[in-house]
């Protein structure tokens, strides 16, 4: 701290610490924005998307300065390792397939800088972190709701007949809302009580516009499961080792390709036939072309997958997102980047066997889940999301100790406070 005498004599206080903090929570912002921003727009608008796409650009460079300059400050774990594999042959074996990153750029290269941001803010400062991703998604959740609501921008935004919302695409939804709750939890978890309740409803609120299957599903789920937690005492389905939830989404994700490739486009679930509003289509057509290019893949972006209704929509090609995760790992890298994504979310969820909290692990383990559930019908590493999600979850001990210290010293003071 300095005291700064000035022409008026009065004396001005510069806290070291403080001023850091503030750096630091502008530099969160100034990361994060450009990667969550509300995609809405960008559809209709070049200027807005050519300004955040600038702004993530910057963003990257900042990532990438700031990385270099805590390269060796940095506690590496495992799981930083296979992730750097994981992106690493991504860039390779799309540069021997393509000789071009066109339309992948944000996924080989944004998607790391993400994840090793969040890994380093966390690392040095785990509430300021959580609480800047907080504030973010209130307000990102707020506008979406409040202000650029269907009813009153139906020419832009409409669920139904544009599958589109002001914070992007509808799949999204179930994705972002769920990190809400998450981080609401964390909050609850340190008593701040009253910015968690803004979040996990907005949270809630954003996945019923939606109208998804996916974001009902995660509702759901966390009804269930929050009400679960609360009312068992031993919670011994939610303390499970985090693998065998992974290890069963999994097979499930697989027994409804299998089905889609043999039975067809429509087979029977619960007694009636379905689709899953069109997704067993593009898995079924995805599939062919899986099995075309099946060791390597096609590279990141490299392929298209044709529908029906392509010729609908305005780009006729095809798409590229394939609405299940395994089959988008397959299409841009193969069986081997499959491998390597496996081995990314394991290397992920070893560490929650050391968070300390029964309730804090349940629901951990609850929210990992729903989160590999939304993969078998949607594709998240499309998006950047995903990569907040799994840095949280390696640092999850590490939050859980630093919102421990904050709690005992902050009863401590009360105590003492209260007999003086």
């Amino acid at each position: 701290m300095l005291l700064i005498h000035g022409m008026d004599s009065h004396y001005f206080v510069f806290d070291r610490n403080s001023f850091k903090t503030k750096l630091t929570s502008l530099l969160t912002y100034f990361v994060i924005i450009p990667f969550v921003y509300p995609k809405g727009f960008s559809e209709y608008f070049l200027v807005y998307k050519n300004l955040f796409i600038t702004w993530l650009y910057f963003a990257v460079f900042a990532v990438f300065i700031l990385f270099i300059s805590n390269v060796r400050n940095i506690k590496y774990k495992k799981s930083h390792c296979i992730i750097i594999c994981y992106f690493l042959y991504m860039f390779i074996d799309t540069f021997v397939i393509r000789y071009s990153f066109e339309n992948a750029l944000q996924k080989i290269f944004a998607s790391p800088a993400l994840y090793f941001f969040c890994c380093i803010l966390i690392s040095k400062n785990a509430y300021l972190f959580i609480k800047s991703l907080a504030n973010i998604l209130i307000v990102l959740f707020f506008l979406n709701f409040f202000i650029f609501n269907p009813f009153f921008f139906d020419n832009y935004f409409d669920p139904d007949r544009l599958h589109l919302l002001f914070i992007g695409h509808v799949q999204v939804a179930s994705q972002l809302g769920l990190i809400g709750v998450f981080i609401g939890y964390l909050l609850l978890y340190r008593h701040n009580v009253r910015k968690a309740s803004k979040l996990i409803v907005l949270s809630i609120v954003t996945m019923i516009m939606s109208k998804t299957i996916a974001s009902l599903f995660v509702i759901s789920c966390l009804l269930v499961g929050f009400t679960y937690i609360s009312i068992s005492k031993r919670h011994y389905l939610l303390q499970l080792n985090p693998i065998i939830y992974l290890v069963l989404t999994t097979f499930i994700n697989v027994i409804f390709l299998i089905l889609t490739y043999v039975v067809g486009y429509k087979f029977s679930f619960l007694g009636e036939p379905t689709t899953f509003n069109g997704r067993t289509t593009i898995w079924r057509n995805a599939l062919e072309l899986v099995s075309q290019e099946l060791i390597f893949g096609y590279g990141a972006a490299g392929v298209k997958i044709q529908v029906y209704w392509s010729m609908l929509t305005k780009d006729s090609l095809g798409m590229y997102y394939a609405h299940n995760e395994l089959i988008q790992e397959l299409l841009n890298g193969g069986i081997i980047l499959l491998a390597l994504f496996c081995f990314v979310i394991f290397f992920h969820i070893v560490y929650l066997k050391n968070v300390k909290s029964k309730k804090l692990f349940c629901f951990s383990n609850l929210s990992f889940f729903i989160f590999s559930f939304i993969m078998i019908f949607e594709s998240p590493t499309e998006y950047q999301y995903i990569y907040i999600f799994l840095a949280i979850l390696a640092y999850l001990p590490e939050i859980e100790n630093s919102f421990t210290t904050y709690l005992l010293d902050y009863f401590k003071l009360n105590y003492k406070r209260k007999w003086l």
